[in-house]
């Protein structure tokens, strides 16, 4: 019989043998583990380090940039036009250099800017410059750390009129016996000497065939400015100072200002009714209906510009071989716009929306070329009394008027009336504008009459738009669609549309408003 010892519990003993290594395997372990996971996360915290440099490098480069064009866009005053016009002498010189941290941050910022001038031949400039730039290729380096980016690329100067693309100035029509269209064209220098003739060649595209109408009424060589031959502004068409009949159309340089000598009327081209360039009564200041720019010889190419009559000897027949003229889309709008109380469309910029034949009876509108006149004043047709929205205000809404003033026509019942532009109110495809009599000041105002102008709104996409009450757009046709919906003489007519950014639906918009930014060709090196 066995017996327990009163109130003793005994605990079985366990085998322990083994726990020591064992945990000295799982430190080793761990120990090696931590030995080959160090260099990866030192690494991690390197290659994260270096990223962070690497961003804020081309930052700081990025901000080099900035400063620059801030400095180049800050060399300019307001003119008495509403017009940034630039100071040469505050253009900025050939280094900058700078620190963009923001305050109470550590992130420094650092970069350095170099600059180049080049003129319209790419010839390098002095720095500062002292003559105009057309161009400026810039490197920026920012620096962070022991990191370095470089962004390079080249700064567009806006220059007189470098906004207008340029387009050929067209004879109506040529002979039998000539093949194909002719065009006035410079010869083969890309700036032509004073005094040099231009002749009428066949129409090839070129950029010896390629004028601007400026604001002044020069019609000028796109991209002819020369320091070379004293033509800092350019070569255009001069009409000669005696202004007889046969004297030669040359080149000379476009003036740089309007003296009181009034040298500069011999550049000034009108441009009448019936497409015709007449010159400037050098007294007056006005157009001259006595004298227009003909084609020399229009039974043969290579004919001389000479200016001369304006009407065959009958005063009825019109010569169209010899000084009716078509200008290409791209030529300009000349000083047409709010000012003339013209309607410019931007696609089709040398066209303005214009009464069909004078005739108040016209089942369409069209986009005509732009009438032109030194003193401001053209044909009724194209004289359109419109909204316009005063800042900030980006829209008004409001008829749009033109007054029936057809020269010999003072005895019609509707002479000296108001008309206002009507809207079909849908896009069908045989659905235009027109215009109908109206009161524009009335208490209510008929829906298809009332239009909205637009101006900068902040969206390239709905800016410079003219809206229906229907909420569509005027526009003109195109002159690419197949088929084409054009009016006799081969310009668009005029309708509504559904609205989209198309340039075709933008009316009186700024020469540049397609170009946002001045700086093209950014890359990193």
């Amino acid at each position: 019989m066995q017996q327990r010892e009163a109130g003793v519990i005994r605990i079985p003993r366990t085998d322990e043998r083994g726990s020591m290594p064992m945990a000295l395997l799982i430190i080793t372990i761990v120990l090696a583990m931590s030995a080959v996971i160090a260099p990866v996360v030192l690494r991690q915290i390197t290659s994260t380090r270096n990223l962070q440099d690497r961003n804020s490098a081309l930052n700081a480069a990025q901000a080099g940039m900035d400063m620059m064009m801030a400095k180049v866009r800050a060399a300019a005053k307001m003119t008495d036009k509403g017009v940034n016009s630039g100071l040469l002498e505050n253009l900025p010189g050939c280094t900058l250099s700078g620190d963009a941290m923001v305050p109470g941050t550590t992130e420094s910022l650092k970069y350095e800017v170099s600059l180049a001038y080049f003129d319209q031949e790419s010839k390098p400039l002095s720095c500062p410059p002292t003559s105009v730039p057309t161009t400026a290729a810039v490197t920026s380096t920012g620096t962070s750390r022991k990191v370095s980016r470089t962004l390079t690329a080249t700064y567009l100067f806006t220059t007189s009129n470098t906004n207008i693309p340029g387009g050929q100035l067209r004879i109506d029509s040529v002979p039998a016996g000539v093949k194909g269209t002719q065009c006035i064209d410079a010869g083969p220098s890309r700036s032509p000497v004073a005094g040099t003739k231009p002749t009428m060649q066949a129409c090839d595209g070129s950029s010896r065939q390629q004028f601007g109408y400026t604001e002044d009424l020069y019609l000028k060589l796109i991209n002819s400015e020369s320091s070379d031959n004293k033509a800092n502004y350019g070569m255009c068409l001069d009409s000669g100072s005696a202004h007889k009949s046969g004297d030669p159309v040359v080149f000379g340089p476009c003036p740089a200002s309007q003296d009181s000598k009034f040298a500069y009327r011999t550049f000034q081209w009108a441009l009448d009714g019936t497409s015709r360039f007449t010159v400037t009564n050098l007294t007056k200041g006005t157009a001259d209906s006595s004298l227009c720019m003909n084609v020399t010889t229009p039974a043969a190419t290579g004919g001389g510009i000479s200016i001369g009559r304006c009407i065959e000897s009958d005063n009825k027949t019109i010569d169209y071989t010899r000084y009716i003229w078509r200008s290409g889309a791209g030529v300009g709008t000349g000083m047409a716009g709010d000012d003339t109380a013209q309607l410019v469309n931007y696609a089709q910029f040398s066209r303005c929306l214009d009464v069909t034949d004078q005739s108040y009876g016209s089942t369409y509108m069209i986009a005509w070329f732009c009438k032109q006149s030194p003193n401001g004043v053209v044909d009724w047709n194209q004289r359109w009394v419109h909204p316009v929205p005063t800042p900030p205000a980006v829209y008004k809404t409001g008829p749009i008027v033109v007054t029936y003033l057809r020269k010999g026509y003072e005895s019609d019942k509707n002479y000296n009336k108001p008309f206002c532009l009507k809207s079909p109110l849908n896009t069908a495809a045989n659905a235009y504008t027109t215009v109908v009599r109206c009161d524009p000041d009335a208490t209510v105002i008929p829906p298809e009459l009332q239009w909205t102008v637009y101006h900068a709104t902040g969206d390239y996409g709905t800016s410079y738009r003219i809206k229906d009450s229907a909420g569509f757009c005027l526009t003109p046709t195109d002159q690419n669609a197949k088929p084409r919906d054009v009016h006799g003489d081969g310009t668009s007519k005029v309708k509504v549309a559904v609205c989209n950014s198309s340039e075709l639906q933008k009316w009186n918009a700024p020469a540049n408003i397609s170009k946002p930014t001045p700086l093209t060709d950014l890359i990193e090196k």
